[in-house]
């Protein structure tokens, strides 16, 4: 599941919507990753709509959208997605098929990929160029996809180990 500031893993996360009209992303760990901040009216976020268009929104009650995804894009612009100068976030490319019917990046707005938001995944500390952009991660990770390194990096310990329920302190 996408999250642009704290990524989550892929398997075991959730999005939930609350009773308080929130929407709620939570990592396989239970901590909260994301929230939608739409309960500030009485009512909330009442349902959770894709549209066709590839938006996600929540509306209230009456049917007037409180959050859309739109606002907040990431790594993929979808037809009819507004792109305006005050969002910051992410790179814009443009991808082509070559004559092997595989997409390939044939132009980027941002040709100095190491300045790219969270270009290195969760837990990478810097992006380097060897000449091309590649990450570093802290002592005890590891890549998380080697044939992708932008999905992070994962440790080489056990959490549990370090748990204060197994007498660890």
């Amino acid at each position: 599941m996408a999250n642009r500031d704290r990524p989550v893993n892929a398997l075991g996360s959730r999005v939930s919507l609350s009773r308080d009209g929130t929407m709620i992303l939570t990592d396989v760990d239970g901590t909260i990753a994301w929230e939608s901040n739409t309960n500030s009216t009485p009512t909330g976020a009442e349902r959770a709509e894709l549209l066709n268009s590839g938006n996600l929104v929540l509306k209230d009650p009456q049917g007037k959208i409180m959050w859309q995804s739109f606002e907040f894009p990431t790594d993929t612009l979808l037809p009819n997605e507004p792109c305006t100068k005050s969002m910051k976030e992410g790179n814009l490319r443009l991808h082509s098929l070559n004559s092997t019917g595989s997409w390939v990046i044939t132009w980027r707005a941002l040709i100095r990929q190491c300045r790219v938001h969270a270009i290195c995944g969760r837990n990478g500390i810097f992006c380097l160029y060897t000449p091309e952009p590649k990450c570093a991660c802290p002592a005890g990770y590891e890549v998380f996809n080697t044939s992708n390194w932008n999905k992070g990096w994962k440790p080489k310990f056990s959490w549990d180990v370090l748990s204060p329920s197994n007498g660890n302190s």
